[in-house]
């Protein structure tokens, strides 16, 4: 004779490794999504982003202003920078790091989202007074979109040191 518990016993396990197999098809896909993410985030970068950030500091440079470009390939997010002084004749070192300012694009992978920010004004005097930060999907990291950006960064970095 079969007990009247033993179904339910039977169901109830049944539903757990169910649940466990959707648990886990749920992180792999979610594993291959932000992959697929770091992907598209590494070639956009390279294809859209590196080239304008190359110009930046070659136009900088020819005009008497320091720039350099900074990449960080991190394990939560990426992100690459344009860092400039937007002060003629004052270089990179120690002393310099608050008259820098830096335009970066963030891979944010958990969230598969991309940030762009604007630090044009880091003086403690303008503390969050000179940054710009937005956030946008995967498709923002595109020529067009950046070449804005960079052009705007560059307009109120030297405007916020002519004031």
């Amino acid at each position: 004779m079969t007990s009247p518990f033993s179904g339910i016993f039977a169901r109830h396990d049944e539903a757990k490794r169910a649940a466990a197999a959707a648990e886990e098809a749920k992180v792999a896909e979610s594993q291959s999504a932000e992959a697929d993410f770091i992907s598209a985030f590494q070639m956009a970068i390279n294809l859209n982003a590196m080239p304008l950030f190359e110009q930046f500091v070659a136009d900088a440079k020819a005009n008497g202003y320091a720039a350099k470009i900074e990449r960080v390939d991190g394990e939560d997010n990426a992100y690459c920078d344009v860092r400039f002084i937007p002060v003629p004749g004052i270089d990179f070192g120690p002393a310099s790091a608050t008259a820098e300012s830096v335009f970066r694009i963030k891979g944010l992978f958990r969230t598969q989202k991309v940030e762009h920010t604007s630090f044009y004004d880091q003086r403690p005097t303008k503390t969050g007074a000179g940054t710009k930060r937005s956030t946008f999907a995967i498709q923002s990291v595109k020529e067009a979109t950046i070449q804005r950006g960079l052009e705007e960064f560059l307009k109120d970095a030297l405007e916020s040191r002519s004031q």
